[in-house]
């Protein structure tokens, strides 16, 4: 079973990834847009804030698909079967692109494709996910 801590890490992980993705795309979600604009209300250049390096070591990650410096560790694959939907549901959700069972067995220690496969069908049919031939996505 995986602790709150380890589910926090990973969730804060994977949304930390979505975010990146969206803004390498041009998206980006202003909290403050006041402080987080790269010109003030007069069109002047503000300065730069250096970025913060933050790369615990060992900390879980459900992205596979992004670049990394270093080979990722697999996560844990849950014992229970609720436990393996969120998880497989999540990863959907967080991590940019279609999916495939393949990709997503890639991503975790002793699971197997036609384990996540009969998953991304569940998600399916309950209308969490998406089929495109065999690649699923994410529909919430």
């Amino acid at each position: 079973m995986v602790s709150w801590e380890q589910e926090l890490l990973t969730r804060l992980v994977a949304l930390n990834a979505q975010r990146a993705a969206e803004e390498a795309n041009g998206q980006i979600r202003y909290l403050r847009p006041e402080y987080q604009r790269k010109t003030d209300s007069a069109g002047r250049t503000k300065p730069e804030q250096s970025p913060l390096a933050l790369h615990p070591p060992n900390l879980p990650s459900t992205i596979s698909n992004l670049p990394s410096s270093s080979p990722r560790k697999k996560l844990p694959w849950p014992r229970s079967l609720a436990d393996r939907v969120r998880l497989i549901d999540e990863t959907l959700r967080t991590t940019p692109g279609p999916h495939t069972p393949e990709s997503l067995a890639k991503s975790f220690a002793r699971a197997g494709k036609a384990a996540i496969a009969e998953i991304l069908e569940t998600l399916t049919a309950l209308g969490r996910a998406a089929k495109a031939g065999d690649e699923f996505t994410s529909v919430g």
